[in-house]
């Protein structure tokens, strides 16, 4: 019996992400995801017997500048299937599979009871970008994945003490940074109030301890290796073979300003930006949004960071809390400084950013509903409170993307 209860939330809710994964691959049409084209061109390289992309200017027409172990892992997965494209969604099918079992361990070691945590996870993963994404082949499928594990595995640190988890989630950050650098600026703060409380607890001889532990040390070797091969062949840690404002201003001028905007009007726009795009799935091939600054995501999401902050009055909360937040922050504004540096120097609007915030965001919302569902209350309130929340999720998600108007505009 407790066998049994122990995995029916993962079969749970991995048929809630099936189901949602195999409603939106009924809609959703080849190379409608952001870069989609540029990262299967990488991972047939691997395909192809390579161990890294090619990123030679002149060979490859790709501007991505991304680390090589999505395409890799992805690549040699692909190359078992007699199409390799099929093999492509199989794995981005599978990392998405991975990340929603890994964000309820993470909400279930923050309610401290799986059918809250369940609870919890169900709501992070209804938000629609991050299963739509999982649709098609992107690495940012497996950097959630990295940057949820590595969440998961701080949370466990905190609750138990235990270096072993410690160390799992500094083994996960080096592994994010050969994914994506926005997940490891991500995972990294994440992992910052733990590495405040190893220091504290073991002092300095934690960072040789965690260094020489085999959990860290091989993903320290890749990293390292990996990095020095590449800047030592390409005189960079990111090569670009393809200038992106360059080709992006040939192909698609009106992306370009003549006169970029000043930094209010910039900010201003960012905010409409970011608001749009959480409302809803905003890609090449755009669905259906909520213009405005009031929308049901928006207002979830001010609730779940509401609730972070509530969360720094908790003992038993406050790490993951603040690592929570300061990712958030932290990333934020080095994503609007870069983002605005790029404007100021081409006039580039800006691309499609809210997929970059997914893994903070929904770690975010598996927080702050494991934190409410964990109050003092009593059994029927609670069991109210939670069935309050699925309804809401999924009430929004189904008169938005299940209505016949959405079915036939994507029909066509």
């Amino acid at each position: 019996m407790k066998y049994v209860d122990r995995f029916v939330p993962h079969v749970v809710i991995a048929a809630v992400y099936t189901v949602y994964y195999r409603w939106f691959s009924l809609f959703v049409k080849p190379n409608e995801h952001p870069d989609e084209r540029h990262h299967i061109t990488y991972v047939m390289d691997v395909v192809l017997g390579g161990i890294t992309p090619n990123y030679t200017p002149g060979v490859s027409a790709v501007y991505l500048e991304h680390p090589f172990l999505y395409y890799f892992l992805t690549g040699k997965f692909a190359a078992f299937f007699a199409d390799p494209v099929v093999g492509m969604h199989v794995a981005n099918y599978g990392y998405g599979l991975l990340s929603v079992i890994v964000i309820f361990d993470f909400a279930k070691t923050i309610s401290g009871n799986a059918m809250r945590g369940l609870v919890a996870a169900v709501c992070a993963i209804t938000v629609p970008y991050f299963v739509y994404l999982a649709t098609g082949v992107n690495n940012d499928n497996f950097a959630t994945l990295l940057v949820f594990a590595t969440a998961a595995a701080a949370a466990r640190y905190h609750a138990s003490c235990d270096a072993k988890w410690f160390n799992a989630a500094v083994a996960f950050v080096l592994l994010a940074g050969l994914v994506k650098a926005t997940a490891a600026i991500q995972a990294g703060m994440i992992l910052l109030p733990a590495c405040y409380v190893a220091l504290r607890s073991r002092g300095l001889k934690s960072i040789p301890e965690t260094i020489i532990s085999p959990m860290v040390a091989l993903p320290l070797a890749l990293f390292c290796l990996y990095y020095a091969t590449i800047v030592g062949i390409y005189g960079e840690p990111f090569p670009r073979p393809v200038n992106f404002y360059v080709m992006a201003k040939a192909q698609v001028p009106q992306a370009f300003m003549a006169e970029p905007m000043d930094i209010g009007r910039y900010l201003d726009k960012y905010a409409r930006d970011m608001l749009t795009q959480m409302s809803g799935i905003y890609s090449h091939t755009v669905y259906r949004y909520t213009q405005g600054y009031v929308n049901f995501w928006s207002l979830a999401y001010l609730v779940s960071v509401a609730s972070c902050l509530v969360a720094i009055t908790s003992a038993r909360l406050r790490c993951v809390a603040l690592g929570l937040l300061g990712a958030l922050v932290v990333f934020g504004l080095m994503h609007i400084f870069i983002m605005y540096r790029n404007h100021s120097a081409t006039g580039y609007r800006g691309g499609i950013q809210f997929r970059y915030y997914l893994p903070v965001v929904q770690l975010m919302l598996a927080f702050s509903v494991s934190a409410i569902l964990s109050l003092r209350m009593s059994s029927n309130i609670r069991v109210g409170l939670a069935i309050l929340c699925m309804f809401a999720f999924f009430d929004h998600d189904g008169k938005r993307y299940m209505m016949p108007a959405f079915m036939k505009s994507r029909s066509q």
